[in-house]
């Protein structure tokens, strides 16, 4: 079985300083990979790079076992790979069910706007994950915690099947961490293939299936977490 998304030798610089070395790892259907290191250890550019907002120098992006020559953010949409940024930019002046149908609005046979069957079907997005707010709410209404599930929420329902997570739970609340992680063990639970940007070991345990570090824009270790060494992480 092929992974969902696999990055073969990737480099990247900016501005003539390497970020990115030989960098290769892969995430299959229904695992969990924590992507750690430190930060500027190059975590945040493989998921740019995998999800087209930045171009990679040289390497291999390859969904489904299929090589990506150029992947744009259009592109990485339609193969099913989405992101959760670690800084979210939804349409804040939008409603909740307008930012899940953003660019995929539903109609009325008369050719009206369906305001009544989006907010339906919002309703039902929003239940899979226990979201339990009305979708008509403005988004700059939303807490960062409920924000980052209504993104997942659109990432899931524009049928991704390689999700990236870039550090979802640096700016939420403790008690909100929870909430976060069980929607994580849903979506693997629905096959949905995962990489999670962290360094905070705690998360590592509780989540990953396997572990990928990256340690100055190298990888340094790539090992089921039953077998990675804490202090290697």
């Amino acid at each position: 079985m092929h992974p969902v998304l696999e990055v073969r030798n990737l480099e990247k610089a900016f501005g003539g300083v390497p970020v990115l070395r030989d960098v290769s790892l892969s995430v299959h259907a229904g695992e969990v990979v924590a992507l750690a290191g430190e930060n500027g250890a190059g975590k945040s550019t493989v998921m740019k790079i995998v999800t087209g907002q930045v171009q990679r120098d040289a390497g291999e992006v390859l969904v489904n076992g299929e090589s990506v020559p150029h992947i744009d953010t259009q592109v990485a949409r339609a193969l099913g790979v989405a992101i959760v940024p670690q800084e979210l930019a939804p349409y804040p002046d939008l409603t909740v069910y307008e930012n899940l149908f953003v660019g995929r609005e539903m109609h009325t046979r008369f050719g009206f706007l369906d305001r009544r069957g989006m907010l339906n079907q919002a309703r039902q997005m929003l239940d899979v994950f226990e979201v339990d707010i009305d979708p008509s709410t403005l988004m700059n209404r939303l807490s960062v915690s409920v924000t980052q599930l209504v993104e997942i929420a659109k990432a899931t329902t524009w049928g991704a099947k390689a999700i990236l997570l870039d550090e979802p739970s640096s700016a939420i609340p403790d008690r909100e961490v929870d909430r976060l992680y069980a929607v994580v063990r849903k979506l693997r639970a629905q096959g949905v293939a995962m990489i999670y940007t962290t360094h905070r070991l705690a998360e590592i345990q509780q989540l990953a299936d396997r572990v990928v570090v990256l340690r100055d824009g190298r990888l340094v270790m790539d090992e089921a977490l039953a077998q990675a060494p804490e202090h290697a992480i």
